[in-house]
């Protein structure tokens, strides 16, 4: 399987249970129409995305070069924004 077809899966999944829902391949299909910062709306924990990144690389074999280049792409660039939750003052900051 190449590695943007890992990718899109890892991807479908995440945004699939992240807080709001999202359809990624109708943005895949539609991309003109998102926000240029489509993905900062849409919150999912940082130990599901963990799971799930390590569930696809693992599923697939994924090497330790595929894996960094993956991660780069999910961390920092496409995947959801981690879950917000209250400090102690009543404020949302990332889950991390």
């Amino acid at each position: 399987m190449e590695l943007e077809e890992i990718r899109n899966d890892i991807l479908r999944e995440m945004y699939s249970e992240a807080e709001p829902g999202l359809d990624f391949d109708h943005l895949l299909e539609n991309s003109d129409g998102y926000d240029e910062k489509w993905f900062e709306n849409h919150h999912l924990s940082k130990d599901r995305q963990n799971e799930i990144f390590e569930k696809h690389c693992e599923k697939h074999d994924v090497t330790s070069s595929e894996r960094s280049s993956l991660s780069w792409t999910f961390f920092l660039d496409l995947g959801p924004r981690y879950t917000k939750k209250e400090d102690g003052d009543g404020e949302l900051v990332d889950d991390e």
